[in-house]
């Protein structure tokens, strides 16, 4: 059970788990570790795992699928079901 984070505790940060290769999932986990540095001021805990064993992976699978529908088919169908709770929506891809 995830709970509220506290000032000065690890921010936790928990990835699906895409590949069970060892060296490939410690250098996404480096790679995220060197590229935040120390910006939050508590430590980052880095946790990959599958998404059968977090619900929040399962939510955020799903609401990346509907928007890769929208943009790779063509089917706004399940990401309009968002549009009053998306806060901003980018379709550039950036330098």
């Amino acid at each position: 059970m995830l709970r509220p984070t506290i000032v000065g505790e690890p921010i936790r940060v928990i990835a699906s788990q895409r590949e069970t290769n060892r060296i490939l999932n410690a250098n996404f986990t480096s790679f995220i570790r060197d590229h935040t540095g120390d910006r939050f001021g508590a430590g980052l805990e880095v946790v990959i795992a599958r998404p059968s064993a977090h619900k929040g992976l399962q939510a955020v699978d799903c609401i990346s699928w509907s928007f890769f529908a929208k943009y790779e088919r063509g089917d706004a169908s399940y990401s309009s079901i968002l549009d009053g709770a998306v806060v901003v929506e980018e379709t550039s891809i950036g330098a």
